[in-house]
């Protein structure tokens, strides 16, 4: 949704995470384990509230909520 006199902006995602990434080769070469946390499946649901002035983004306001992977949207 935008309001434009008001310069809001929100965005309602889904983000999903599959966690089969283990290891990561970094630009200068470098192998990074990817942290325990980071290595199973989740999915956020997630509401943001952007400020826009003068054409930038000055503010991201974010809800999270953690929900089941996989789970539709509902939209």
């Amino acid at each position: 949704m935008v309001d434009e006199e008001r310069g809001l902006v929100y965005a309602l995602i889904s983000f999903q995470y599959a966690g089969y990434i283990k290891n990561v080769r970094l630009t200068d070469g470098t192998n990074l384990v990817v942290p325990p946390l980071f290595t199973h499946p989740f999915q956020f649901q997630i509401g943001e509230l952007f400020k826009i002035e003068n054409g930038k983004i000055r503010q991201i306001q974010a809800v999270l909520l953690t929900v089941p992977y996989g789970m539709k949207s509902g939209w």
